[in-house]
């Protein structure tokens, strides 16, 4: 009779567990979720707990930066102390909290390319052009206003990608991105530099 008793407990209390353990999850994507809206990494402040796409794309970042993670979309705690880490390493205050300093200083480690701005940039303008957030930008370049004068020059996260456009040409794009026509026809292996079409995604140097 104790035994049962004993089994009965041990069950009820996974149950209990496993309950719990769903109520977290939808707790969880209820926070990833406004209006159906997916968050992208750099789109909110990301802690322990957190779950969703973004910290699945930072961890994925942590795996390329050489810290040791899971990529799974839950921040965990493996994911803290990887975190935690990096700011160490950075010179960061560790409170292992995933916001636009840290977030810029996990992406320093990418590399960085220098932008000049031009008639008619924004932040938004300029992040969306290079696949980033403008808190971002204002992070990298320690801005302390938003509003951008022709001429600035700005550090940003350098692209892994791109996307040839209408009039493009390689010495163009290398230009651009502070690479060799050589550099990119090797990564990207064109035998003819003079021979790229549009909607044609190159590899970019680091």
């Amino acid at each position: 009779m104790a035994q049962f008793r004993v089994g009965r407990r041990l069950v009820l209390s996974l149950l209990v567990g496993l309950i719990v353990c769903l109520s977290a999850v939808q707790t969880a994507f209820a926070e990833t979720e406004q209006e159906g809206r997916v968050y992208r990494l750099g789109d909110r402040i990301l802690t322990l707990g957190s779950w969703g796409a973004d910290v699945f794309e930072l961890q994925l970042e942590l795996n390329r930066a050489g810290y040791d993670v899971v990529a799974d979309g839950l921040f965990g705690r493996q994911t803290q102390l990887a975190v935690l880490s990096l700011q160490v390493a950075s010179g960061l205050e560790p409170d292992g909290i995933v916001g636009p300093a840290t977030l810029a200083a996990l992406r320093s480690q990418f590399g960085t390319m220098e932008y000049v701005v031009q008639p008619g940039d924004s932040l938004w303008v300029i992040a969306r052009r290079f696949d980033t957030t403008m808190d971002e930008i204002v992070a990298l370049n320690r801005l302390t206003t938003s509003v951008l004068q022709v001429g600035q020059r700005l550090q940003v996260p350098a692209p892994r990608t791109y996307i040839v456009q209408e009039g493009d040409t390689l010495s163009a794009i290398a230009v651009r991105f502070q690479t060799t026509v050589q550099a990119l026809a090797a990564l990207n292996d064109i035998r003819d530099p003079n021979r790229i079409r549009v909607g044609m995604e190159l590899r970019l140097p680091r």
